[in-house]
């Protein structure tokens, strides 16, 4: 039978004690480069969640798929696409609901870079989608 470790941090780490904080948080480079897989919770406590995070979540994902996939024309052309403010075009739902994603309290972590850059593989988890790290 196989043995698994769990290490969460926001339950390993008591948040409201700076100095255990700072102590843990530098040996979180260590932590993550031996993890098999790093799993990046980014989704939302039931009071939070909204009746669209859903659909928001899979613009968010489509829109972040053809950021990645597209060749310069695409990208510019999507980019653009952002700066018409036309809340009757898709293309700005689904660059608003991106910018809500990289909105959520994760990213304001100044160690998140950790997570992804020395972990073998990294998934994000979001309340219905998952995302890879090549796309995170």
């Amino acid at each position: 039978m196989a043995m698994y470790h769990l290490w969460v941090d926001a339950i390993c780490i008591n948040q409201k004690d700076d100095v255990e904080k700072a102590t843990q948080i530098s040996l979180m480079k260590e932590i993550y480069s031996f993890a098999e897989e790093v799993v990046i919770w980014l989704g939302f406590s039931a009071a939070e969640r909204g009746i669209d995070d859903q659909s928001n979540e899979k613009l968010a994902i489509d829109l972040i798929d053809e950021l990645t996939t597209g060749d310069d024309m695409d990208f510019n052309s999507l980019v653009r696409s952002a700066i018409r403010r036309d809340d009757a075009e898709p293309r700005w739902k689904a660059w608003k609901a991106f910018s809500d994603l990289l909105n959520h309290a994760w990213f304001e972590r100044l160690w998140i870079h950790q997570e992804l850059v020395v972990s073998s593989a990294a998934t994000a988890v979001l309340q219905y989608h998952t995302i890879p790290f090549p796309f995170i």
